[in-house]
C-alpha cells in the first residue's frame, strides 16, 4: 500500500499449469515471474532483497492458494484469520484483499470476507493517501484520489469519516499525526467528523493513545495541531481544559496559560531543531513544555493589587504531567526526565561559576544543558516580542550561561566525586578506614573544591582529609 511512497501491490492469477522448479531461483530479478502450482506470481525485487525490512504486500490470492504457492515449509501463518502469512526467507507479509464487516468494539471487525477486488480492499482503508497500491509494473491503482490529496496535502478519509472513525476511533489521532508530521491539513469533513466523535477516543488503549500523541508532537506542526484540534486531545488529556482561557493578571505575560503553553511547545521544536538534538531529546523537550504550566490554575492566587501569582506551581506541574505520563503508558525515564523538567522549570539560573558547577553536580551535563532549552523556550513563549527576538537581555544572559557550562566542561573543573584529584582508595592508603566516613569526607572535600576554597590536588586534598578526621 502507499503512505506518499512506492510500493508493491500482487496479482496472482490461475493462468499456468507449469510447476516452478524453485521459486528462489526464479523470482530473484525484478518483475520476474515465477509460475508455482498452477499460479502465476509477479515478484519485485523490493520482496527478494534481504537488505530491505519486512513488507507488506497485497493480494487477490486466498491465503491458502498463497500458501501452495509457496509451500508450506517457506509460510508463518501471522494472520490467517485476516488474510496474512509471512513468507520466508524474506519475511514478506502477503494478506488476502479483504472487507470487514462492523466494529462492534471499534478496534476488531466482526467478520473479514476475503475478496478478488482491489478496489474493495482499499475503500476499507482509513485515508486516501492510504488507500493507493501499485503493482510491479509501476501501474497505480487510486480509486479514492489519494495521488491528488498527497500532492496538495491533505487528510481525507475515505468514503464516509464518521464510518471510518467509528470503526477505530485511533485513526482520530493518527489523522492529526499525519496532519502534524507531513504538515498537512485535514479536509474539511474529516475534520468536522474528528470534532464530532472525539469522545470515541475513550475505547482506546492508553499505548496506542501515547504512541499517536508524542509522534505527533515529533512532527513539525504539532504546535498548530494542538491549537486546532485542542478539544480532541482533551479527551485523552483533561487536564489541559482549564489552561484555556485561564488569564494570568500578571505583567510577565501577554497571553492565558494554554496561549503561553502552545508558544512554548513551538518554541521548543525550534530550539531542539536548530541544536540537532535526537528525536527523543526533542520529545522530551516539548512534552516539557506542554505540561510545564499545567498546575497554574490549582495555585493560582491575587495580592492586593489584582497581581496574579503562581506559587508552587512548578511542584504542583511536576506531579500533574507524572500522572499524566504514568496513565498513558510512558516509559520510566520519560516520565522521570520531563518531570524532573517540569518541575525545575522555574529556577533562575545564574552567570556564575560555582552556581553552575553546583547544578552540573545535581543533574547532570546533558540535563542541565535541556534545563537551559526549557528556560529559553518559556521565556520565548511570555510575551510578542519574545518569540521575535525582540528582549535580548535575557536571551544573551542564557547565552552567557551556556558558555560558562562549556569552559567549566573545557577547563575539565571539578564539579563531581568523579572528578576529584583523588578517590576512596587514596583516603583508604592514607589510613581511612572503608565505611561511612570515607565517603562523608569525600563529599566535603568536594564542597571545598566546588566553592573554590581548596585546589583540586591530590597532595592538598590529602592534607585537607587529614585535617576533617
Amino acid at each position: 500500500m502507499l503512505s506518499g511512497k512506492g510500493d508493491l501491490s500482487w496479482n496472482i492469477t490461475q493462468k499456468s499449469s507449469r510447476c516452478c522448479r524453485n521459486w528462489k531461483k526464479t523470482a530473484g530479478k525484478p518483475g520476474s515471474l515465477a509460475d508455482v502450482s498452477g499460479m502465476r506470481c509477479e515478484v519485485s525485487h523490493a520482496m527478494t532483497s534481504t537488505s530491505q525490512p519486512r513488507k507488506k504486500r497485497p493480494t487477490n490470492a486466498a491465503p491458502q492458494e498463497v500458501m501452495a504457492v509457496f509451500g508450506a515449509e517457506n509460510i508463518i501463518e501471522t494472520g490467517l484469520a485476516h488474510g496474512t502469512v509471512t513468507v520466508k526467507p524474506q519475511m514478506a507479509e502477503v494478506t488476502t484483499y479483504r472487507t470487514e464487516g462492523a466494529y462492534t468494539d471499534h478496534r476488531h471487525p466482526d467478520q473479514v470476507t476475503f475478496v478478488r477486488s482491489l478496489r474493495e480492499d482499499l475503500k476499507r482503508r482509513d485515508f486516501t493517501i492510504n488507500a493507493m497500491a501499485m503493482d510491479c509494473r509501476g501501474i497505480l491503482a487510486d480509486p479514492f484520489g489519494g495521488r491528488e490529496d498527497l500532492k496538495n496535502g491533505v487528510i481525507r478519509a475515505v468514503g464516509d469519516p464518521a464510518e471510518r472513525f467509528d470503526e477505530d476511533p485511533l485513526r482520530i489521532l493518527r489523522a492529526l499525526r499525519f496532519a502534524s508530521v507531513l504538515g498537512f491539513a485535514v479536509e474539511e469533513g474529516t475534520a468536522k467528523a474528528l470534532h464530532a466523535q472525539r469522545q470515541l477516543l475513550k475505547c482506546i488503549s492508553a499505548e496506542r493513545i501515547y504512541k499517536e500523541f508524542y509522534k505527533t508532537l515529533l512532527g513539525r506542526d504539532a504546535a498548530k495541531i494542538l491549537r486546532e484540534y485542542f478539544d480532541v486531545w482533551c479527551v485523552v488529556i483533561p487536564e489541559l481544559i482549564p489552561l484555556d482561557g485561564f488569564v494570568q493578571n500578571n505583567p510577565h505575560h501577554d497571553f492565558d496559560v494554554l496561549e503561553h503553553t502552545l508558544r512554548t511547545v513551538k518554541a521548543a521544536a525550534k530550539l531542539a531543531d536548530d541544536a540537532g538534538l535526537a528525536p527523543k531529546d526533542k520529545l522530551d523537550l516539548e512534552m516539557t513544555m506542554l505540561f510545564h504550566d499545567i498546575g497554574k490554575p490549582e495555585v493560582y492566587f491575587e495580592d492586593g493589587d489584582g497581581i496574579g501569582h503562581f506559587y508552587g506551581h512548578e511542584s504542583v506541574s511536576s506531579d500533574i504531567c507524572r500522572r499524566i505520563l504514568q496513565r498513558l503508558k510512558a516509559d520510566g525515564e520519560t516520565i522521570r526526565r520531563v518531570g524532573l523538567m517540569v518541575k525545575q522549570h522555574g529556577i533562575e539560573w545564574k552567570d556564575d561559576r560555582r552556581f553552575l558547577k553546583r547544578r552540573l553536580q545535581r543533574f547532570g551535563v546533558e540535563n542541565c544543558r535541556m534545563m537551559l532549552m526549557v528556560r529559553t523556550a518559556d521565556l520565548s513563549g511570555q510575551h510578542e516580542k519574545s518569540e521575535e527576538g525582540g528582549l535580548p537581555c535575557w536571551r544573551s544572559q542564557l547565552c552567557r550561561i551556556e558558555e560558562g557550562i562549556d569552559m567549566i566542561l573545557k577547563e575539565q573543573m571539578c564539579f563531581s566525586r568523579s572528578s576529584l584529584a583523588i578517590d576512596g582508595r587514596d583516603l583508604m592508603a592514607d589510613g581511612v578506614p572503608a565505611g561511612p566516613e570515607l565517603g562523608e569526607i569525600l563529599e566535603q572535600l568536594l564542597e571545598l573544591v566546588i566553592e573554590e576554597e581548596l585546589p583540586n590536588e591530590k597532595e592538598a586534598l590529602l592534607e585537607k582529609s587529614r585535617q576533617i578526621r
